[in-house]
């Protein structure tokens, strides 16, 4: 992109706020942008300003000298980058958060500065010219820190992750996942937060900051806690607020963290707490092997190494990193685990239940796990017997008694006992949630009930299933949210971060 003198914004005014200037140890560069000149590909946001503004006074009252960035155009992103990258030999804790417009591309992911113009077409010199405007991530921040990976680092980026290609007519865009950022050795040091999930998008709110840079403010202050549970917890409560409208095309949001950090750094200072009195013991202490009860709560764990394994809510491995892949959390007392491509599942003693013979596998859910072996899927019994036979091209878990499951390119649903209760007559359908089940029919989304019949019209350009009595979908440019019987209820305020 060749970018007129008219196009250039007046670089806007770069403060530096500066807590405990003279011995800080901590350098954090904070880019938020609002306003966009190509307002056609890059709507101009609402938030992300103010994103800046909340992580630059919370990140001072943890001792950072802080770098801030609102609406910055290329040239001056880059300036700022200069700057702290100049600075960082000086500290031995660097942060970089960045708020805005982003995309991922071949395998990279940008940040989108405000005067970029966005190209029109899909084809290598107008991606290239692309790259040359936008602002490389791996390049331009990861680059800067893998030359001090025996100090601490730290990226965040709340901005949508979806390909370039994905607005790009006729253009089938890569996948891009973790393995991308996570290679062994390939980012000591650093540690990466994605508000959402590769190829997602991520969610402003209507308050005064965005979904996930809310949550992330409120973890940083709470003291003593460990730079991997503020990231963790300000995920988790993303997606517990995304979740209260579930949905796989507005506002989907599932943040990403890829720690390859091995100390560990709090943002709040230990708070001295009284040392417990010692008491002598009159009798020999006797020592209890714990047991991992059906009720105990285990999640999964990471390793710098890539493996995964299971903790108890007090950080307590359990059982230890041993797998390629692993189900975020047990249910119905399983797990599902990856080990060479091949997928099985444990129970929560580390046992080994149904072995690894699964091209893939889902989470146990009403009794029964969709699993996949010769390219077709099927289901299987807490025993590992076959419940229903491997038949279908596609299919979801059971949810309210019904799976979705595909057959000739057509969608339709079946009881737990194999019986077809709504024929193969629809182009795309999601499971049951609160008695209606999304579908797709000549282009475009409705509702039907469990008997099939449809209870609001398919009318709507994107959907959200129902929770709690109540639907987003869109049509048209309005979102709105509608009642079970397809009653209006309100038109809903959102802006997705391309």
């Amino acid at each position: 992109f060749v970018l007129s003198a008219s196009q250039a914004k007046i670089a806007p005014k770069v403060t530096v706020a500066n807590s405990e200037t003279t011995s800080s140890t901590r350098l954090a560069l904070v880019i938020g942008n609002d306003s966009y000149e190509d307002k056609t590909h890059f709507p101009t946001l609402k938030v992300c300003r103010n994103d800046a503004d909340s992580m630059t006074n919370v990140l001072k009252n943890c001792g950072f000298t802080v770098i801030t960035c609102k609406d910055g155009n290329r040239k001056t992103i880059l300036e700022n980058l200069d700057k702290f990258n100049t600075m960082l030999p000086g500290f031995d804790v660097a942060l970089v958060y960045y708020s805005g417009h982003g995309t991922e591309m071949d395998g990279h992911n940008y940040i989108i500065p405000v005067d970029l113009m966005n190209p029109q077409k899909s084809n290598e010199v107008l991606k290239l010219a692309f790259r040359n405007a936008a602002i490389d991530i791996q390049k331009n921040i990861l680059g800067a820190f893998n030359k001090r990976q025996d100090k601490l680092n730290f990226l965040i980026i709340d901005a949508c992750r979806i390909s370039l290609d994905d607005f790009l007519p006729g253009s089938k865009a890569p996948k891009s996942d973790v393995a991308v950022f996570s290679k062994p050795g390939q980012h000591k040091g650093t540690t990466i937060v994605f508000a959402t999930g590769a190829r997602q998008k991520s969610f402003e709110s209507k308050g005064n900051n965005s979904v996930f840079t809310n949550e992330l403010v409120k973890q940083i202050t709470v003291p003593n806690l460990v730079y991997r549970d503020v990231f963790a917890n300000a995920a988790q409560g993303t997606m517990e607020l995304i979740n209260q409208y579930p949905n796989d095309y507005v506002g989907l949001q599932q943040p990403q963290i890829i720690d390859m950090i091995n100390q560990d750094f709090k943002f709040i200072a230990d708070v001295k707490k009284p040392e417990p009195e010692l008491k002598t013991l009159s009798m020999p202490a006797v020592v209890v092997k714990p047991v991992v009860s059906e009720n105990t709560v285990l999640t999964r764990y990471q390793k710098a190494d890539l493996s995964y394994g299971y903790q108890d809510p007090y950080r307590k491995i359990v059982i230890p990193a041993k797998f390629d892949f692993a189900d975020e959390q047990f249910h119905d007392g399983l797990a599902f685990v990856e080990r060479g491509n091949k997928f099985g599942y444990i129970d929560k003693q580390g046992t080994m239940v149904i072995p690894l013979l699964y091209e893939k596998a889902n989470s146990f859910s009403e009794g029964l796990a969709l699993v996949s072996k010769d390219g077709k899927y099927g289901f299987i019994d807490k025993s590992g017997a076959v419940a229903i036979g491997f038949q279908f091209s596609s299919a979801s878990s059971f949810s309210e008694g019904l799976a979705v499951v595909k057959v000739n390119d057509k969608y339709g649903f079946i009881d737990k006992d194999e019986k077809l209760v709504i024929g193969y007559e629809f182009d795309e359908a999601g499971s049951f949630f609160c008695g209606r089940a999304c579908v797709k029919k000549r282009g475009k989304y409705g509702f039907i009930d469990a008997s099939g019949n449809i209870v609001i019209p398919c009318q709507y350009d994107e959907f959200a299933s129902f929770k709690d009595g109540i639907a987003v979908v869109k049509i048209d440019d309005r979102i709105l949210t509608i009642s079970t019987t397809g009653n209006l209820l309100k038109e809903v305020y959102t802006t997705y971060r391309w």
